[in-house]
C-alpha cells in the first residue's frame, strides 16, 4: 500500500477496534433464563407451527421427554427466542436495541426442564430473511453436558484459531526486529495483521466462545468488522510478496475495502441495513483478493518463470480456493462442520505463505549484511581503519556548504626517509600509529579520513576554533609521549585547520585548501626546527 493508503487503513483499523470494544461494553447479556437453576439425545418436537415466514413455534410434550435428562438445548443463528413452560415464559433471547445491531447473534440456548411442567413451547423468530430456513435441532442433556459437548466439538476450531493468532503475533514481532537489521518492505507487517485478524475472527466464531461470551450481539459485530478489515492487508501483502511492478490493482482493492468498511458500518449502526444483509459485498471483495492472487502469479511467472515463489503462490491459491469455497458453503448453506475444514485450509495457507515470506526476508537480511560488508570495504582504508578518500569525496559532494564545520588536515613528516632507511613495513607502522593518534583525539567528535598515502583529515561539525586548537595541543602531547625512547624515525604530524566561511569558501573543498595552506606552514616550521 502507498503511504496515504496505509494511513487510511491504520485509522480504520483503530476505529474498528474501538467500535468492537464499545460493542462489548454497551451490549449486555441478552439470553436470560427465568428459572433459578441451570442442568444428549436429539429431541423431535411434537408439533411445529409456522406463525409467519419469520416465526416458528415448536411444541414439546414433557411426557414424551426422557426423564433422566434435565436440560433442553438448541443452537440459534440470528434468531430471537422465547420459551414458555405451561404458558409461562421461562427464557428469552431478545433483539439488541443498540447501534451495534439488532441481532442476538449466534449461540447455544439452555433451558432447565422443571419438574411438574407438562409442555414446552419454543418460539423462534428470524431477525434476517437469510436465516428463515435455518434448521433448528433440539437436544436433551444433563447438567454440564452442554459445556462438555461444546468444548469437545470446539477443540479443532480453538486450536486453529490459536495457531493463527500466534503466527500473526510472531510475524509482527519478526517484522519489528528484522527491519532494524535491513531495509525491507512492509509485506511481513501486512501478512501479520491479516493472520492475527484471521485468528481473532476464527476464535470469535468458535462454538465454545459463542457459549461463553455474554454479548452475542457484540461478538457478531466484531466478527463482521474483523472479516472486513482482513481484505486490504492481504491484497497489500500479495503485491509486496510477489514483487510485481504494479500498485494500482492492489490499491483499488484496498480503497474498495475501506469504502466497504465505512459504508457498511454506517448502514449497520444507523439501522438502515445491517452487516448480515451487506456481507455479500465483503465476500465479493474476498473473491477479488483471490483473483488478484491469480493475477500476481501470472505476472511473476511472465517476469521470473516458474521460480520458488510462483510455485508457493500456486499451491497457496489452490488451498485458498478450496478453503474459500468450503467456508462460503458453510455460511450460505449452513454446513456447520465443513467450516472447520475451511479453517484448517486457511491455516495451511497461512503456514505456507508465512514460511516463504520469512525465508525471503531472511535472504534479504543476508544480502543486506553482505552489502554492508562491501560498503565497509569500499568506504574504509583497511590498513588504518579510517574512512578512505572515496568516503571523503562522497561527504564533500553531499555537504558542499556546511556551516560551522571544521576541516583539520594532517601530513606525516619523514615518511619517505622511514621507508628508505627502515623498510616499508616500518613506514606502514608509522602510518598506522599516526592514524591511531589522530582517531583517538578527533574521532569522538568527528569523522577521520585517510585521503592519501600520508595525508589525513578530520571533519568536525559545529566546531569552534578554541575547541579545535585544544584538541591539536592534545595531539602534540600524545605525539611526544609516543616518541619517548624511540631510536628510529620519530613521529612528527604536521597539521592545519579551517572552519567553513561563506566569505572565503564556495564549498568544503576550498575550506580544506585553506587548512592545507596552514598545514604546509606547520610542516615547514617542523623542518626548520629539526635543522636547528
Amino acid at each position: 500500500m502507498k503511504k496515504s493508503v496505509s494511513t487510511v487503513y491504520g485509522v480504520l483499523l483503530v476505529i474498528g477496534f474501538i467500535l468492537m470494544a464499545l460493542s462489548f461494553a454497551f451490549t449486555g447479556k441478552k439470553n436470560t433464563s427465568f428459572a433459578e437453576d441451570f442442568r444428549r439425545i436429539e429431541l423431535q418436537p411434537d408439533r411445529v407451527v409456522e406463525v409467519s415466514e419469520d416465526v416458528r413455534e415448536y411444541y414439546f410434550d414433557c411426557n414424551q421427554m426422557q426423564s433422566e435428562f434435565s436440560e433442553l438445548t438448541f443452537f440459534s443463528v440470528h434468531q430471537c427466542v422465547e420459551v414458555y413452560a405451561d404458558g409461562e415464559q421461562v427464557y428469552s433471547l431478545e433483539k439488541s436495541s443498540t447501534v451495534f445491531g439488532r441481532t442476538p447473534g449466534t449461540g447455544w440456548n439452555t433451558i432447565q426442564l422443571q419438574e411438574g411442567v407438562k409442555s414446552f413451547c419454543v418460539r423462534i423468530e428470524a431477525v434476517y430473511p437469510a436465516v428463515r430456513d435455518h434448521v433448528t435441532r433440539f437436544y436433551q442433556e444433563n447438567d454440564g453436558q452442554m459445556v462438555y459437548q461444546t468444548m469437545r466439538g470446539s477443540v479443532p476450531e480453538i486450536m486453529v484459531s490459536t495457531v493463527d493468532g500466534a503466527i500473526g503475533i510472531m510475524l509482527l514481532i519478526y517484522y519489528v526486529i528484522a527491519r532494524r537489521k535491513v531495509k525491507m518492505g512492509p509485506g511481513i507487517l501486512y501478512f501479520g495483521i491479516f493472520t492475527l485478524m484471521m485468528g481473532m475472527w476464527s476464535m470469535n466464531e468458535a462454538e465454545l466462545v459463542a457459549y461463553m461470551v455474554k454479548s452475542r450481539t457484540a461478538a457478531s459485530y466484531a466478527g463482521y468488522m474483523l472479516i472486513m478489515l482482513m481484505i486490504a492487508p492481504f491484497a497489500a501483502f500479495l503485491q509486496e510478496f510477489s514483487e510485481v511492478e504494479e500498485k494500482y490493482i492492489s490499491n483499488i482493492i484496498c480503497i474498495c475495502s475501506f469504502a466497504n468498511v465505512v459504508v457498511c458500518t454506517v448502514l449497520h449502526m444507523t439501522g438502515i441495513c445491517e452487516f448480515k444483509n451487506t456481507v455479500f459485498c465483503t465476500h465479493f471483495l474476498m473473491a477479488c483478493d483471490l483473483l488478484y492472487l491469480l493475477y500476481v502469479i501470472l505476472q511473476r511467472y511472465r517476469a521470473r518463470g516458474m521460480d520458488r515463489r510462483v510455485r508457493v503462490c500456486i499451491w497457496g491459491l489452490v488451498i485458498l480456493l478450496v478453503s474459500y469455497a468450503v467456508d462460503m458453503s458453510a455460511y450460505y448453506i449452513g454446513w456447520r462442520r465443513t467450516d472447520v475444514i475451511g479453517r484448517f485450509g486457511f491455516l495451511l495457507f497461512i503456514c505456507l505463505l508465512a514460511r516463504e515470506a520469512t525465508a525471503v526476508s531472511m535472504e534479504k537480511i543476508d544480502e543486506g549484511r553482505k552489502a554492508e560488508i562491501y560498503r565497509e570495504l569500499a568506504e574504509h582504508d583497511m590498513p588504518t581503519g579510517l574512512y578512505n578518500r572515496n568516503a571523503y569525496d562522497e561527504w564533500a559532494s553531499e555537504n558542499a556548504r556546511d556551516r560551522e564545520t571544521a576541516i583539520v588536515t594532517f601530513d606525516l613528516n619523514d615518511l619517505k626517509y622511514c621507508n628508505d632507511t627502515f623498510g616499508h613495513a616500518a613506514g606502514d607502522k608509522y602510518i598506522q600509529d599516526a592514524a591511531k593518534l589522530i582517531a583517538e583525539v578527533f574521532e569522538s567528535a568527528g569523522v577521520c579520513y585517510r585521503i592519501g598515502g600520508d595525508e589525513f583529515c578530520a571533519v568536525i561539525r559545529h566546531a569552534r576554533s578554541e575547541w579545535v586548537e585544544e584538541r591539536l595541543r592534545r595531539l602534540e602531547c600524545l605525539e611526544r609521549k609516543y616518541n619517548e625512547g624511540k631510536t628510529d624515525v620519530p613521529m612528527r604530524i604536521a597539521y592545519g585547520y579551517a572552519i567553513f566561511d561563506e566569505q572565503y569558501d564556495k564549498n568544503m573543498e576550498e575550506t580544506r585548501n585553506r587548512a592545507d595552506v596552514k598545514m604546509y606552514e606547520k610542516k615547514r616550521a617542523i623542518k626548520a626546527e629539526e635543522r636547528k
